[in-house]
């Protein structure tokens, strides 16, 4: 089904939404996302059913909230999961034996964890994009197991997956779940992690929230990495059906490191996309690079601005719809409007700290509660005009 983006309206709407809930002042400088209005727009276009374009929409405004009235606000106004969807959430009963987990952490990220991947199905979009029975699965970023225990669920114990954990520390405790779970004959530990190239690397603890230990280039301990092509090679993997990827920021390395594997297996793929800004569209855009053949949805599986998975499905080249197209020139148009108009909420916000610091009474002028409108306007004649709209 061909659906209809329609990215210019979507962003003036959008701003325009967020401009009139800043309170007339906004908390911070413009980040990186607004020089990048056509990637967000090129992801957007990408989105294969209605469900996946809603949340997109949603998603985006809550990042885009985050400089417009900062992270708390933001959240309050601007929420992905409305507080009534959410609590339905909570409220389910685990139907995993999560107790059994030897885990580092207790308390909210371990609840949060085991939301994510048992009563969201965080890895799962409906019946398009799931593990089968008889699957053969790479878990990159398999943590403590709580992701090897679902996947083994799903396939019925019949297939394997390969947890990928590089961290020494969190890899004893996956190793230790897996036997508790009795999941050894489906679920194979890998104390390796994954990039582009084979080696070694620096890896960096989160010593708060060990699930969001990473690999960086000042890190503490040396870890082994290799790739994905090198270790489906290795193992004389006849097939790979399904790739998992959390990793911290590093999934487009890895990913390059697939290359061959996702054109030659062209497995599903559920891919987190909310560690980088650029995630969002460059890790379609190197898949897309590998098939052009894939089509993408989305699910996101937190309240607030994380937690986003991309899920690819590879269908035939006869089922491929071609996206909308996206003009550039417009979208960099308001962009450049919006990224003025920030500024000036910006000057407001310090202007307005100056005065209460000197003591001054003088009121802020207030610049877009009424302007807001006139702005929102102004695009729209800017945009019917390059349309050659008679009636702009």
């Amino acid at each position: 089904m061909k659906i209809n983006p329609d990215s210019e309206t979507f962003l003036i709407n959008t701003l325009t939404k967020l401009i009139k809930k800043s309170n007339n002042s906004v908390p911070n400088e413009l980040s990186a996302r607004f020089d990048n209005l056509a990637n967000y727009m090129f992801t957007r276009h990408l989105m294969a059913d209605e469900k996946s374009l809603k949340l997109y929409d949603r998603v985006l405004t809550r990042l885009f909230s985050l400089d417009f009235m900062g992270k708390k606000r933001g959240h309050r106004l601007f929420r992905v999961h409305s507080e009534t969807e959410w609590a339905a959430i909570q409220q389910q009963e685990f139907t995993a034996p999560i107790d059994k987990f030897d885990d580092f952490n207790n308390g909210n990220f371990a609840e949060h964890i085991f939301t994510d991947t048992f009563k969201l199905e965080g890895y799962t979009y409906d019946d398009i994009c799931c593990v089968q029975s008889g699957d053969i699965v790479l878990d990159c970023g398999a943590y403590i197991g709580d992701t090897a225990l679902y996947f083994c669920e799903k396939m019925q114990r019949n297939g394997k997956v390969f947890c990928f954990e590089p961290s020494p520390e969190i890899f004893e405790k996956l190793q230790r779940n897996i036997k508790v779970l009795s999941l050894a004959d489906n679920a194979i530990p890998i104390n390796r992690g994954l990039s582009n190239n084979e080696g070694k690397l620096t890896f960096s603890h989160n010593e708060h929230m060990m699930g969001a230990s990473r690999i960086l280039s000042d890190g503490e301990i040396e870890v082994d990495v290799t790739t994905i092509d090198r270790f489906v090679e290795e193992m004389n993997l006849n097939c790979v059906n399904f790739i998992k990827m959390d990793i911290e920021g590093a999934e487009c390395d890895a990913l390059r490191g697939g290359m061959n594997t996702i054109k030659h297996h062209r497995p599903k793929m559920a891919i987190s996309i909310y560690h980088k800004i650029s995630d969002f569209w460059e890790i379609p855009k190197i898949i897309l690079s590998f098939d052009p053949n894939y089509k993408f949805y989305l699910k996101h599986n937190s309240v607030g601005h994380k937690e986003t998975v991309l899920f690819c499905v590879p269908v035939n080249k006869t089922d491929m719809v071609k996206p909308a197209p996206i003009n550039v020139k417009r979208i960099a148009e308001i962009g450049k409007l919006y990224k003025a108009t920030h500024a000036k909420l910006l000057k407001n916000a310090s202007d307005t700290n100056k005065q209460n610091t000197s003591g001054g009474t003088e009121k802020r002028r207030p610049i877009l509660r009424s302007g807001a409108s006139r702005l929102k306007q102004f695009v729209i004649r800017k945009i019917r005009k390059t349309r050659g709209d008679t009636n702009a």
